[in-house]
């Protein structure tokens, strides 16, 4: 199965039932596949990725998406597809995933978890001022988007957001610009997009594709991006010129 996504100003309530971005106890979430799976089914989530943080070297993807498949057949309600969220390990758009996984998984996050120097390790988030962060989270998300294999940029500018708050939103207009190019949707972040106005309005203005995604680590948590679309009213940040 494959994900499908709409341009921005094509969504409507009717195809906002959607969630694309959760972790189970798999990796670093709080609850089982069978709970997640209940969670979306009570809320009227009519698709549904499974996205656990994968690595080069994560052996587990074939037993969970074994696990997964087995406990989506009591869900025929829900389009279930196994996916994995991969970090960027450099600025040329490299992912920390085998190509094995690449080549199973029904659809691949692209993420921003950590700050690569050139000698294989990481630079710690607190050597960084908000600018020079913000700057290196754009470049190594631009890297994913112009050259990765990637089908969702995964919550654009949130290490910086974490830290500082809205991530600038002339960054988010060229992530979407190079998204919209390069045939890749851009996640809309519930847990990460704390300048919500900012992103919504430059998605009207751009159009690309978007992914509705929670970043959910437990059942509470399904369907948290969908509502807040819906709060935030998206629907007048649409343009239809």
């Amino acid at each position: 199965m494959e994900p499908s996504f709409n341009h921005f100003n094509d969504l409507s309530v009717q195809n906002l039932n959607i969630e694309y971005h959760l972790h189970t106890n798999q990796t670093d979430g709080k609850d089982s596949i069978e709970k997640m799976l209940r969670a979306a089914s009570d809320k009227g989530i009519r698709q549904l990725a499974f996205t656990e943080h994968i690595r080069a070297d994560s052996s587990w993807f074939d037993e969970f998406k074994a696990r997964v498949k087995q406990a989506a057949e009591s869900y025929p309600d829900i389009d279930v597809l196994i996916g994995v969220e991969t970090k960027a390990i450099d600025l040329k758009g490299d992912l920390d995933i085998s190509v094995d996984v690449l080549s199973k998984a029904d659809i691949i996050l692209g993420s921003v978890h950590s700050i690569p120097d050139s000698k294989g390790g990481v630079i710690p988030f607190s050597d960084l001022s908000p600018r020079e962060l913000a700057s290196v989270e754009f470049e190594l998300a631009k890297g994913m988007l112009k050259h990765a294999p990637i089908d969702v940029l995964a919550h654009p500018g949130g290490m910086y957001a974490s830290r500082y708050g809205g991530f600038p939103v002339h960054y988010f207009k060229e992530l979407m610009y190079l998204a919209k190019v390069n045939d890749k949707a851009i996640e809309f972040s519930s847990k990460y997009t704390k300048n919500p106005y900012d992103f919504l309005t430059a998605c009207g203005e751009i159009n690309p594709q978007v992914s509705i995604g929670s970043d959910a680590h437990e059942a509470g948590a399904v369907g948290q991006c969908r509502q807040m679309l819906v709060d935030f009213d998206f629907r007048k940040f649409q343009r239809r010129d």
